[in-house]
This record gives structure tokens, sequence and C-alpha cells, in this order.
């Protein structure tokens, strides 16, 4: 236990100094749309967006609003959710309040930004980061199980939406381990630790994660 958290805390460093620096057939339904993305790219989303949703379930779980409305959340996740129901979830996501909202929103842009930066200013770190065996590891969990809908793999380019579903989704139904959107979680989460054990071992990737901070 001693040594998951360490490796968790980690991955949370990486991520602050990047970021600092069976229902109706008829039902219409959001379309999946899963782009042929390459290695490097799905591992870049694979790792960005797992520390965001592992982060920002940290951030709502504080939140008095969150916690309010998390039974209605249970019960949304339960049904069906055609494009009308994601849409009326979306909003309702959004209705958190700017004090939960725009953290995660700037921390979803901060990341874009900071891995689109790192692949022009170090191509070797970048490339040492997402071109690891580990990350296809990562990947492929997130395209093991059928999602439902309203949900994408993890590896995919995500709307902020899309990503603050997973949020709330893991935060309101992380005690149902027979979900394929949490299994993917818990998957992920003892992957992260295997990533946090290899960025910590390669003295060019913390050098390179330290001078983001300067």
């Amino acid at each position: 236990m001693k040594n998951t958290c360490k490796n968790f805390g980690i991955l949370l460093l990486v991520c602050s100094l990047i970021v600092s620096c069976a229902g109706n057939p008829d039902a219409k339904k959001e379309e999946k749309k899963v782009k042929k993305l390459s290695l490097d790219a799905k591992a870049k989303n694979t790792f960005k967006n797992t520390t965001v949703v592992f982060t920002g379930a940290m951030v709502i779980a504080f939140s008095d609003v969150f916690r309010g409305q998390a039974e209605a959340f249970t019960d949304a996740f339960n049904s069906e959710l055609d494009e009308e129901g994601i849409k009326n979830l979306d909003e309702q996501i959004a209705g958190f309040g700017e004090e939960v909202i725009q953290p995660l929103d700037e921390m979803i842009m901060q990341m874009d930004q900071a891995f689109d930066e790192m692949a022009k200013e170090n191509i070797n770190v970048y490339e040492k980061m997402f071109l690891h065996d580990l990350m296809k590891e990562g990947v492929a969990i997130t395209e093991k199980y059928e999602l439902p809908n309203g949900f994408r793999p993890l590896s995919q380019d995500l709307t902020q939406e899309e990503i603050k579903r997973y949020i709330v989704k893991v935060s309101t139904d992380g005690q149902n381990t027979e979900d394929p959107v949490i299994k993917t979680y818990i998957e992920l989460f003892e992957w992260f630790q295997k990533v946090g054990e290899e960025f910590n071992a390669d003295p060019e990737i913390q050098s390179f994660m330290r001078s983001m901070q300067k």
C-alpha cells in the first residue's frame, strides 16, 4: 500500500508539473467516433485523460454541490443514455458551478498544451514516454471493454464533456465493479502505478519534468 501511494503521488506530481507549467432499440444514440490514431497519439491521450480523470475525481469529491447530486447521477448512469439523455447529463455536470468546473476545464486545456509543447521542445523525452511498451499496455486497457453509450476509449481525442462524464461516473458508481467503465478505471489505476515507477526511474524524464517548473 505504501508503494502504491508513493507511485500514485509520483504521477500526480508529474501531472502538476505539466499543468503548472439493453434499452429502446429505436432510441437515438450518440455516435461513437473512434479515430485511427498513431500509437504515440493514443498513448498521450491515455496518459493525459487518465491523469485528468483521476485528479478530477478527487477535485469533485470535496464538492458539496456534487455530493448533493450524486444519487441522481447514479440513476442517470444506470439507465441507457440516448442522445437527449447525454445532453441532459452534460448540462447537469456543467451546473456544478465554476468552483468545480473551471479547474477541470483549465486542467484539460493545460495538459493538451503542455504535451504539444513537449513534442516540439523535447522529442527525445516525448518518445521515451509515449512510445514505451508500457504505454501500449495502457492503450490496450482503454480499448479492452465495450463501453456504454456516451463513453469512448480514453485513448481517443475526447472532448471536455466526455472526460467530465468519466470523472462523474467513477465518482458516483465506483463500487460497481461489473461496469465496463469502472473495470477500465480499476485496471488503469494499476497501470498508472507501473508508469509512475518507470518515470521515476528515468533521470532524463525526471530532469525534463523539473525543468518545466522553472
